[in-house]
């Protein structure tokens, strides 16, 4: 009977160890790395609408950039990508701190004199934005990172 008892105990202990084992391995959520986060806030747009674009900081450091507009905007053409829209002329140092945000948006809508100043048209297809970020507002030079956020520009109604 002693004996009995023992092996239902290591058997009990084995299989518990085994369940552990498994949820830990395949079910327990991994903590994430902090990161910048910049999107859209919809994965679709109509010409003329006004696209959102947002940067949170999610790191444990403040971010910087070097002007209040640090972005532009593309169009993917053939396999590259053309610049619809540029900004980043105003130098102005904007910080970000950790667990904050911000964003900026752009009227999707396509203007005749775009061409005299080297831009793509603006017309429906697949677009990017681009954002310059350093993150680090020490180390400015060896910092500064392009993060991008993807979107599609559509003839009728966006999404």
């Amino acid at each position: 009977m002693r004996g009995q008892a023992w092996l239902i105990v290591i058997s009990v202990v084995l299989v518990a160890s085994i369940l552990g084992t498994v949820y830990v391995f395949f079910w327990a959520p991994t903590p994430q790395e902090p990161v910048l986060r910049f999107t859209t806030t919809r994965s679709e747009y109509a010409l003329g609408d006004e696209v959102t674009f947002v940067l949170e900081n999610n790191l444990t450091n403040a971010v910087c950039l070097s002007s209040s507009s640090p972005w532009g905007v593309q169009r993917k053409v053939d396999d590259h990508w053309e610049t619809v829209e540029i900004h980043g002329e105003t130098l102005a140092i904007v910080t970000i701190q950790p667990d904050d945000s911000h964003q900026w948006s752009w009227i999707a809508e396509d203007h005749p004199d775009r061409d005299s100043y080297g831009l793509a048209a603006v017309e429906p297809g697949e677009y990017r934005v681009g954002l310059w970020v350093h993150e680090s507002c020490v180390d400015w030079e060896p910092s500064e990172v392009t993060l991008f956020a993807y979107f599609q520009l559509v003839d009728g109604g966006g999404g």
